[in-house]
């Protein structure tokens, strides 16, 4: 079977590849400005290439704050709101699930659309 050339098709690949490019940039930029001084990615044009100052730019996050503290309160705070959203969203599943009230399509997206962007 042949596989036929569509200027369609070739389109929406294009795209996806532009938008994959676009999406992947914002990491990129993080291991640069990583690898450089701040009056370097301060500069105007920005320079993207990374840089050498990666072991000097880890050890001043380390020495300028406590960084395995602040990790650990991340940690605390990410666990404690998963467990609340989980405990919450299964209560107002079933709750969805059992009962029939005025508004319980409405209700339903509402909470479907805050969890989709939460």
């Amino acid at each position: 079977m042949e596989k036929r050339f569509s200027i369609g098709k070739f389109i929406i690949h294009f795209l996806l590849i532009i938008g994959g490019i676009i999406s992947l940039f914002p990491f990129y930029w993080l291991i640069v400005t990583a690898t450089r001084t701040t009056t370097d990615f301060m500069k105007f044009p920005p320079v993207l290439i990374p840089g050498k100052q990666l072991l000097n730019n880890i050890q001043n996050l380390f020495k300028t704050i406590d960084f395995w503290g602040s990790f650990m309160n991340t940690i605390f705070v990410a666990t404690i709101i998963t467990l609340c959203v989980v405990f919450f969203c299964s209560m107002a599943g079933f709750f969805f699930a059992k009962f029939e009230f005025p508004g319980k399509k409405f209700l339903f997206s509402l909470l479907m659309a805050t969890m989709m962007i939460c």
